[in-house]
């Protein structure tokens, strides 16, 4: 059952072909959630001679395999990635990267009972 939900935007641009990554960090403190990240807004490149591409995915996370003991997660990179229930949660880490474009993505953590 879903207690309460949060829900945050992220925004970048990069004009150059090299990728641009920004990251969000959301500390939950040890409860349930499940958290989904989606890309809301893109362009079609930075400048007209060419494509660009945006990604948006949990990066890594946290949680509690006992009492006081936190097991950090942090899997290589997927673009699959996008949706995870994580049991005792204690942080979830959210990243949209950029290269010659702008995006935008809605992250989302709910709450579980």
């Amino acid at each position: 059952m879903i207690q309460s939900i949060e829900t945050f935007y992220m925004h970048t641009i990069a004009y150059t072909p090299k990728v641009f990554v920004i990251y969000h960090t959301h500390w939950v403190g040890g409860r349930s959630i499940h958290a989904t990240i989606a890309l809301s807004g893109v362009s079609q490149g930075a400048t007209p001679q060419g494509a660009g591409s945006v990604g948006a995915y949990i990066k890594r996370w946290g949680l509690y395999d006992s009492p006081g003991h936190e097991i950090q997660v942090d899997p290589a990179p997927t673009p699959e990635r996008n949706e995870i229930w994580i049991p005792a949660c204690t942080f979830i880490t959210f990243g949209l990267s950029a290269e010659m474009a702008e995006g935008y993505a809605v992250g989302t953590v709910y709450y579980l009972s």
